[in-house]
């Protein structure tokens, strides 16, 4: 009977707190006998109470936090950021989840799954597990992070790509790759689609376990990302350089791709010059799609002074840069300004290569201009230059779209000494594998 009376006492206390909050008269709760009466209980069960008011539970629930014989629970704190969360007013629903994420064992999936109990939003619980996953995380706990990230998945919640990307840059720092990419394809079972800021955190993975394969898909997959949202992959290369966080070659590709793609050039270039002054040496593909990029824009001079460019800045201009624009631009059918490129090489004391000159002298080949092309293998021979099997490969490799100019420059090349007996030993080879293609092809009649 007393127990009953008791109980039937503690509800007309919550009921006459609520409505006495309701009304404003703060300084009756302020009363010893009332004051006195709160307990974790009953200020939780106040708090369910006046749940369709947010800012009134938020109101008491601070005020409550006061008491100096009182000290909110567990439950009572989570269920303060649940409904906090509910009205979407986020940033005190994270900051006080931040007060008390390290107390009480919330990490445990046991004690995490009693909370979560007595809530059925998922959007809210979706929003606060991933919040729980992002701090800790950012607190280098990324078992606890793990943990949560198991109970979202049992229970169906999505978790946020922020939060996502928190965990995996713990885990790449600690080099967890392993555990990495079990969470990456963990998140893609979710239902999560990869940012370009995922993706970016993957390649790092990749760059910390050497695994050059993955890290290539992975960049082909960022610039398709990056090509419509190319202010936020902008924003993201600031903000992670300015938190000191070492972008890798895969990265600087993979931005200085997006923005050719969308015609941004300058910023294209600006990625460049942090690529080359980071230590990194651009590949022949990286400068082909800004000389393509120019060309399609019909500002070729732009090209050029790329070189110019990169030297303001106090960085080395070597010759496999002009060798890359060079070889481009002779792709691109650009003779003249391939020409002036070696011209500004020279200028400088950089010496051309087999590879410059084999390019120019198909360049002008594919022109018409044989008489300079001629004049070009003459030069080589004077330098000694030789068409070694390397180059031979990469010329047939990327003019491979000509096999008539190529075999054209392969016969006054063998005039004049030019190539390698191996290479020569190739050229056959490619005649005889074409004739068999040829004699092979089935008749129309």
């Amino acid at each position: 009977m007393g127990g009953f009376s008791h109980g039937r006492n503690e509800a007309a206390f919550i009921q006459g707190v609520c409505a006495i909050v309701s009304k404003g008269n703060w300084r009756t709760l302020w009363i010893p006998h009332v004051s006195d009466r709160f307990t974790t209980s009953n200020v939780h069960q106040i708090l369910l109470q006046l749940s369709a008011d947010t800012a009134l539970s938020w109101n008491f629930f601070k005020w409550a936090q006061s008491l100096p014989h009182y000290h909110h629970s567990l439950p009572t704190d989570f269920t303060m950021v649940h409904l906090l969360t509910r009205s979407r007013r986020f940033q005190e629903a994270r900051n006080l989840l931040q007060k008390f994420a390290f107390k009480g064992f919330l990490s445990s999936p046991t004690v995490l799954g009693a909370l979560l109990s007595g809530h059925g939003d998922q959007d809210s619980n979706s929003q606060i597990l991933s919040w729980l996953v992002f701090i800790y995380s950012r607190s280098n706990k990324t078992q606890d992070a793990i943990q949560i990230l198991e109970l979202m998945k049992a229970r169906g919640l999505k978790l946020d790509p922020h939060a996502c990307s928190a965990l995996l840059s713990a885990l790449a720092k600690a080099r967890l790759t392993a555990t990495a990419w079990n969470v990456y394809n963990d998140i893609l079972r979710m239902g999560l689609v990869a940012n370009v800021h995922i993706l970016n955190v993957m390649i790092h993975v990749c760059f910390k376990s050497g695994d050059t394969e993955k890290a290539e898909k992975l960049v082909s997959e960022m610039d398709g990302k990056v090509k419509g949202n190319m202010d936020f992959a902008w924003k993201l290369r600031n903000k992670m350089l300015e938190s000191g966080l070492v972008l890798d070659q895969f990265t600087y590709k993979a931005l200085i791709h997006g923005f050719c793609k969308v015609q941004e050039l300058d910023e294209a270039k600006e990625v460049l010059l942090d690529m080359l002054d980071a230590g990194f040496a651009p590949n022949y593909s990286t400068y082909s799609w800004l000389v393509d990029s120019y060309c399609s824009l019909n500002n070729v001079e732009a090209v050029l002074s790329i070189p110019d460019e990169i030297a303001h800045r106090g960085l080395s201009v070597d010759k496999s840069l002009y060798r890359a624009l060079i070889r481009r631009l002779c792709k691109r059918g650009l003779v003249d300004f391939a020409q002036k490129a070696l011209n500004k090489m020279l200028e400088k004391g950089l010496l051309g290569d087999s590879l410059v000159y084999g390019n120019l002298a198909y360049a002008y080949l594919s022109t018409g201009k044989q008489i300079v092309a001629c004049q070009i293998l003459n030069e080589m021979v004077k330098k000694q230059l030789m068409i070694t099997a390397k180059v031979y490969k990469s010329l047939c490799a990327s003019l491979a779209n000509d096999r008539g100019i190529l075999d054209f420059l392969w016969s006054h090349a063998i005039e004049r000494g030019l190539i390698a007996r191996n290479v020569y030993k190739l050229i056959q080879e490619a005649k005889l594998s074409s004739q068999n293609d040829t004699l092979n092809v089935s008749s129309p009649f």
